[in-house]
């Protein structure tokens, strides 16, 4: 009640969001998303989405994955063997295929700010901020 009182309204009070995906300022757009590529047994390579892997998450499904596999310490993430296990399993859940390796990529994305421009129509400079192969054991 006395937060209502001094300012109002309850927000100084209450914990609030980073809002870390709010468009930023400037003449270039920068975002970075992680990328999973499960190799098979079999040979084939397969891409899989960071969102699908964290779906079991249900909520912040790229805060989950950056925490888990963080860009500047994924070696050690991914040698962790917990981890490996983790995504092992979840990778052969999600495809069905026995997973013989995972390369896990962390990409930053930048583009030039143009409001005349589709966003479909957009060129995107690409840079690969980290990357890093585990092998599964069988």
């Amino acid at each position: 009640m006395l937060v209502a009182r001094l300012w109002s309204e309850p927000y100084p009070a209450l914990y609030q969001p980073s809002f870390a995906g709010a468009a930023q300022g400037g003449e270039q757009v920068e975002f970075t998303v992680p990328r999973v590529t499960m190799h098979a047994r079999g040979g084939e390579d397969l891409r899989l989405h960071h969102m699908d892997l964290m779906a079991e998450s249900r909520v912040a499904e790229i805060a989950v994955f950056s925490t888990a596999f963080p860009a500047d310490n994924l070696e050690d993430a991914l040698e962790d063997s917990s981890n490996a296990q983790w995504l092992q399993s979840r990778l052969e859940e999600l495809t069905g295929e026995s997973p013989e390796a995972a390369t896990v990529e962390w990409i930053r994305y930048t583009a030039e700010r143009n409001a005349s421009v589709e966003y479909a129509s957009v060129e995107y400079e690409r840079v690969i901020e980290s990357a890093y192969r585990v092998e599964f054991d069988e």
